[in-house]
């Protein structure tokens, strides 16, 4: 299953539209379909004294459904970037509704990158997640954190409203 969850973060196969704003994907190597918010929505947090200090965040559900409409696989996926080298213990630390949870991340659910203004970004992707994703659809206030290796500090964001309704849209589905 973890090599299914690598392939979804990197294809870059055609797209046949199903829904309103979900999209898939077919990968006929890995008898795989897709589905995916079309347009993800972001939310910002501001970390520092300039503008220019500010995290980007995304996070929304991955449906993985083999090619014969039988098997279905439900995974997060959570995109964070930012200004300068910053890094993160490998745990997401999620509050829904006042009730806070440590979802640890596996070894290869967390890949990291650099934009093209050489900002450090991670790409985070959690399985077998379903419960935490229907507290999501239900919630009311929704927060995720990455804890600083050091201890010290952390990131956190707000979800936006636009957020937890592809959560509710992709669960829907």
């Amino acid at each position: 299953m973890r090599f299914y969850l690598v392939a979804a973060l990197s294809l870059g196969l055609a797209l046949a539209g199903t829904g309103a704003d979900v999209q898939v994907k077919r990968d006929e190597a890995l008898g795989l379909l897709w589905h995916t918010p079309r347009r993800p929505p972001y939310s910002k947090s501001h970390e520092g004294l300039f503008k220019a200090d500010t995290f980007s965040w995304q996070c929304y559900p991955v449906i993985a459904q083999g090619l014969r409409r039988d098997k279905k696989a439900l995974l997060v996926k959570i995109t964070v970037d930012g200004p300068g080298y910053w890094d993160m213990r490998p745990v997401v630390v999620v509050n829904i509704d006042g009730e806070v949870q440590q979802i640890p991340i596996a070894e290869d659910g967390l890949r990291p990158y650099t934009t093209l203004g050489q900002n450090r970004g991670v790409e985070i992707t959690l399985v077998q997640q379903d419960d935490f994703l229907g507290r999501i659809a239900k919630a009311q206030v929704v927060w995720l954190t990455l804890l600083e290796p050091s201890g010290d500090g952390h990131r956190s964001v707000k979800l936006s409203d636009k957020q937890v309704a592809v959560v509710r849209e992709i669960l829907d589905y």
